[in-house]
């Protein structure tokens, strides 16, 4: 695998944020100092925040929670951070988002059995605004389930199940709830409870069985769950199913399956042994090597980058020649094997590794007004590694995909997931939303001070108040088919992202595509040109508007960047027609700049403004 740059894709999701100040409070610097990799500044500004009397309560919280993040994923020392947690929490005026690093760091195998009183008050208390803390409560009972040998463990699963059971119906439909109901069936040998998690995790609908990359016509996902956890199955059905669990990713159940039957005690020269005993070590030999790595980076920058890279490269040769292929270039060896896929290179200057398992490999027809075309798209998922940066955001951000060549692009479907949930806590109402929309009427503020200063800015507020009026589009189409129930949920999830991945790669990629077809040579377009002809695809031909438009209004608003130039030169043009239209704005006041109001434009008015912009989209009308 050659090294190569990678340019992700959707980079991060948007926080809440805080009014603007004339000096950055120590957090916010902390913060700034953490996103560009210095930690060590970090933790310095962090530890003077939280030792400060005069740092208000919640940022001296937040301090805190840094603290101890950064203990336990940089340094790894999970009982110190379990104590700083539980130390602060007392103190934290809004404890939720600790409660739920404090319920990851207490599943980690280095704090498993550490105490944390509080803990199960703290889960019922943040259910509400941040369900992960139950979640990570109920991994906690399913490992400890797995733990026991499979003729003990009875009484413990039966409580993860009831625990699991108590989830909100929502939570138990996510994908992190999912993930732990697919655990359950596969440790209780329940093939019904087992196939409904695999089934959700992995977004698919009742009717099916196996996501889009791993059908085939001598493969039956509900059989092979059912005949692999049968109280009488074969080797070969209990083997078929742990290959499947392999091709998907999902590792840990993999090794808990593998183990509890010894499927993989003698016969080493069986292809399909040797391959899950293969992927199962080069999974855990790549996670030390990556660990080491990005440790030794976060505290004392780049070592030898290039050796580094090598050696995972190595790495993947290795595993591809144990399974029986021997190549210089293992990636069709290791999708072949293991249905993995993904490149290394140098992601924000760091040398990263991305890889997946593939759950989509399509090609998806392109029509935009009198041109067609079609443009690659695969998703990966249950990710062996997504870079160092997003190693080091933990959650917060990371990579969301990248173009693998001129025609094909590749999603991290995780990064995505965490988009959708983020969308449906807000779709309905409830203390996520109140929240959110509290946040929105105090950036008002913040964006006034910001637009005063220069009128065409990136602006935080009314891109968090366009992305919720998107959410509600989203939401209110749902409505309309089953209403607000049991089913929203799911239906929203599968809605939701379908117009995303409908506008940022179907409409946009797809644009890229039919532009470079048609352009070549000396005639070819610029960076910026073709990322702004491909916005206006994105807007126009979306299912919501204002939805695709709040991905557009972003942090990365002018400088030299392609996107950077094109959404500066697009909101640069929405508030001229703003200003020359203010008798069609709904709501219209002159007091404030015209790009404060653009949250006011409706669906229909941002096509039509977008297609004015642009011949090839009114030949779309």
């Amino acid at each position: 695998m050659r090294s190569k740059r990678i340019a992700p894709l959707l980079l991060a999701v948007v926080g809440l944020g805080a009014p603007l100040r004339a000096q950055p409070a120590l957090v916010e610097q902390a913060a700034a100092a953490y996103g560009i990799h210095d930690v060590n500044r970090a933790e310095t500004l962090y530890r003077a925040a939280a030792a400060d009397s005069a740092t208000p309560p919640r940022e001296r919280a937040i301090a805190r929670r840094e603290l101890a993040r950064i203990a336990w994923l940089v340094d790894g020392e999970a009982e110190a951070a379990v104590a700083m947690l539980s130390t602060s929490l007392a103190e934290d005026p809004d404890p939720c988002p600790a409660a739920f690093l404090l319920a990851r760091v207490l599943n980690d195998e280095a704090a498993r059995h550490v105490p944390a009183p509080g803990i199960d008050a703290l889960a019922e208390r943040c259910l509400a605004i941040e369900p992960g803390v139950a979640t990570e409560r109920v991994r906690a009972l399913v490992s400890a389930a797995a733990d026991l040998q499979p003729t003990a463990r009875d009484e413990a699963l039966a409580h993860a199940v009831a625990a699991w059971n108590a989830l909100p119906a929502d939570v138990r439909t996510g994908p992190a709830a999912s993930g732990l109901q697919l655990s359950l069936g596969l440790l209780g040998a329940d093939a019904r409870n087992a196939l409904e998690g695999w089934r959700n995790y992995l977004g698919l609908a009742a009717t099916e069985s196996l996501p889009q990359a791993l059908r085939g016509e001598d493969r039956d996902g509900s059989r092979l769950f059912h005949a692999g956890l049968a109280q009488d199955a074969s080797v070969e059905a209990r083997l078929e199913l742990a290959e499947l669990l392999m091709r998907a990713g999902f590792e840990e159940d993999l090794r808990r399956f593998v183990a509890d039957r010894r499927l993989l005690e003698g016969a080493a020269d069986e292809p399909r042994r040797r391959a899950i005993s293969v992927y199962l070590d080069l999974v855990e030999d790549l996670r030390a090597d990556i660990l080491a790595h990005d440790r030794h980076y976060a505290r004392q920058g780049a070592g030898d980058e290039e050796a580094y890279e090598a050696r995972l490269r190595e790495r993947l040769r290795a595993a591809a020649a144990a399974a029986g292929e021997v190549a210089e270039d293992p990636r069709p060896a290791l999708r072949r094997l293991f249905n993995l896929y993904g490149v290394i290179g140098r992601t924000n200057g760091v040398a990263s590794l991305h890889l997946g398992h593939v759950v989509v490999d399509e090609r998806m027809d392109v029509e935009q007004g009198d041109r067609r075309g079609s443009i690659g798209f695969i998703a990966i998922d249950n990710m062996i590694h997504n870079s160092f940066s997003g190693w080091l955001a933990d959650g917060a951000s990371g990579p969301g995909g990248w173009a693998a060549d001129g025609t094909t692009i590749v999603q991290v479907r995780p990064r995505y997931l965490v988009t959708v949930e983020n969308a449906l806590a807000l779709a309905r109402p409830g203390e996520a939303r109140d929240r959110f929309r509290q946040a929105i009427e105090i950036k008002r503020e913040s964006d006034r001070a910001i637009a005063r200063a220069a009128p065409i800015s990136y602006l935080p507020g009314v891109r968090d108040r366009l992305r919720l009026a998107g959410i509600d589009d989203i939401a209110a189409r749902v409505r309309v088919r089953v209403g607000d129930g049991s089913e929203f949920a799911p239906a929203f999830r599968r809605a939701f992202s379908d117009a995303v991945i409908g506008s940022s790669i179907g409409a946009h990629e797809g644009r890229h595509a039919l532009d470079q077809l048609q352009f070549t040579g000396e005639a070819a377009l610029s960076n910026e040109e073709l990322e702004y002809r491909a916005k206006l695809s994105e807007i126009a031909l979306a299912e919501s508007p204002r939805l695709a438009l709040s991905s557009i209004f972003s942090p990365l608003f002018g400088g030299s960047t392609g996107h950077g130039i094109a959404n500066r030169r697009l909101a640069t043009q929405l508030a001229d027609w703003i200003a020359a239209h203010p008798q069609e704005i709904s709501g219209y006041d002159p007091s404030i700049s015209p790009l404060e109001q653009l949250d006011r434009l409706t669906n229909d008015q941002l096509r039509a403004i977008v297609q004015s912009l642009d011949p090839a989209l009114r030949q779309s009308s």
